[in-house]
C-alpha cells in the first residue's frame, strides 16, 4: 500500500498545504505551495511520481534556462533574473538577479540558476527549506 500524503511534505518545489477533493479521475487532489508562493493544485499521483514540482511560471523560466533562451526579467521561486553582467565565473555566466522577499541584488551562476539551486539571496535563502536536488546536471 502507498504511503499517505500529509500536509506540509514536501515533493520538488511544492509544498501539500490541504486535500482538496478529487480529480475527475478519482485520485486525490491537493492545494500546494510553490517556493515562488504560489498555490496551484496538483494531483496525488502526479506528486508521487515526480510528474508536478513546480508551478508553471517557475517550469516555464526552467525550460528556458535549459533551452538557452532569453531569462532577463523572468523569475523563478524567489527571485527575478535581472540581467546578464557580461562576466563568467568557472565559465558560467553571472547574472544579477532581485530576491523578491527583500528586494536585494545579488550575483548568481548560470549553472546554479538552472540547476534550481539558487532560491533568493544568501541571506534569506538562509531561512528557507534548502532547495531539491532536480536532477539537472
Amino acid at each position: 500500500m502507498a504511503q499517505m500524503i500529509e500536509a506540509g511534505q514536501r515533493f520538488k518545489w511544492f509544498t501539500t498545504v490541504r486535500k482538496t477533493g478529487r480529480t475527475y479521475r478519482n485520485s486525490p487532489e491537493w492545494v500546494c505551495r510553490c517556493t515562488c508562493g504560489r498555490e496551484v493544485n496538483a494531483p496525488e499521483f502526479a506528486l508521487r511520481n515526480g510528474q508536478a514540482g513546480c508551478c508553471y511560471p517557475c517550469a516555464e523560466t526552467m525550460q528556458i534556462m535549459r533551452a538557452g533562451g532569453k531569462i532577463e526579467g523572468r523569475s523563478v521561486q524567489q527571485i527575478t533574473i535581472m540581467k546578464d553582467t557580461g562576466t563568467t565565473q568557472n565559465r558560467s555566466k553571472i547574472y544579477e538577479c532581485k530576491c523578491n522577499l527583500c528586494g536585494n541584488l545579488f550575483p548568481a551562476r548560470f549553472v546554479d540558476l538552472r540547476k534550481g539551486q539558487v532560491v533568493a539571496c544568501p541571506e534569506c535563502a538562509k531561512k528557507l527549506p534548502p532547495p531539491p536536488d532536480l536532477g539537472i546536471r
